[in-house]
């Protein structure tokens, strides 16, 4: 009976020391060439880093882009990171993978290539506007060199 209760409390301690180590998660979003995600942290001491990667699926995952470093802070357990994927043809999906130097590590969403819309552009001005824009600014040119013109021959 002795034997099955030490084994009892052996299992719990094993349980209840796991539940102590950090825990680290992270949620991916795509914006023009910009993988964005939210690292989430748990149980790490202040000072641990997390180093988080972006990778990309064509056949299989590889890491692409620099890697965004976190470092944790006392009373913070949400960091933003950004990371540039701007130039990888044939890639299907992104994910972001966050590993703390402690171990615990956390593997994103897949974000498809198809979410990660163009960036923000400034929109052109539209044809009909620049055309006539440009006629009057050459008319008002030409007006203003005549005058000069036709006042240093009166002078």
């Amino acid at each position: 009976m002795m034997s099955v209760a030490l084994f009892g409390l052996t299992t719990f301690g094993t349980a209840a020391g796991a539940s102590a180590a950090g825990q680290v998660s992270v949620v991916a979003s795509c914006t023009g060439n910009t993988l964005k995600g939210t690292v989430s942290v748990s149980r790490l001491a202040a000072g641990s880093t997390v180093l988080v990667r972006a990778e990309a699926q064509t056949s299989g995952w590889a890491i692409v882009g620099a890697p965004a470093v976190v470092t944790v802070v006392a009373g913070q357990s949400s960091y933003l990171v950004s990371i540039n994927v701007a130039g990888l043809p044939g890639v299907k999906a992104f994910r972001l993978v966050a590993t703390a130097a402690s171990g615990p590590s956390g593997t994103s969403n897949h974000v498809k290539v198809g979410s990660c819309g163009p960036p923000a552009q400034v929109p052109e001005v539209p044809a009909p506007l620049v055309i006539p824009a440009t006629m009057l600014l050459t008319a008002g040119v030409v007006e203003v060199l005549r005058r000069q013109r036709l006042s240093r021959l009166a002078a």
